[in-house]
């Protein structure tokens, strides 16, 4: 971290990651799944439960080809997404800098600056490729090593947000 400035540029596997720490795509996953497993059941249940056979042999074929249908939209519908919504971020593969000081960090783009104090980050997660600074469940920053020029920079990066983080809040690892 030469002068306690990180550059980087801000690209859809960045955002990929931070999605994946996040849990939306976890959780639109779920609520997808659930829901045609349900219908699924029902559609089962129902069957059963009237007597009628052809609903009933319908519905417990319906059954697997509903999750290898869920399987299928997932696996195409969540990189769709993520660029789709990656585009519409204002910092969208723009350059970002990020000033580290013992008082909190000053984050820029071609868009906005801001200056947070560290008593805004709640949380820290760190991935083999990345760090997310939390500010809460749903709100982070995203910092990819790349961005650091030695190995020790990352560890001391590492280590001076959990400093700064420790009486705030807990550390997501």
């Amino acid at each position: 971290m030469q002068d306690n400035v990180l550059r980087y540029t801000l690209t859809l596997a960045d955002y990929q990651v931070y999605c994946r720490e996040q849990g939306s795509c976890t959780r639109m996953a779920t609520y997808c799944f659930s829901g045609a497993l349900i219908l699924a059941l029902l559609l089962i249940l129902y069957g059963y439960g009237t007597g009628n056979d052809k609903l009933f042999e319908f519905s417990v074929l319906f059954l697997p080809a509903i999750v290898i249908a869920w399987i299928i939209f997932a696996w195409l519908y969540w990189p769709w997404s993520t660029k789709r919504y990656f585009e519409k971020q204002r910092g969208a593969n723009s350059q970002i800098v990020i000033k580290v000081g013992d008082t909190g960090f000053e984050i820029q783009d071609a868009h906005m600056q801001a200056t947070l104090d560290w008593g805004f980050v709640k949380s820290l997660s760190e991935t083999e490729a990345h760090f997310i600074l939390w500010q809460d469940d749903i709100i982070g920053i995203t910092v990819p090593k790349r961005s650091f020029q030695h190995q020790e920079d990352i560890r001391k990066f590492a280590d001076l947000v959990r400093d700064k983080i420790a009486p705030n809040g807990d550390k997501r690892e």
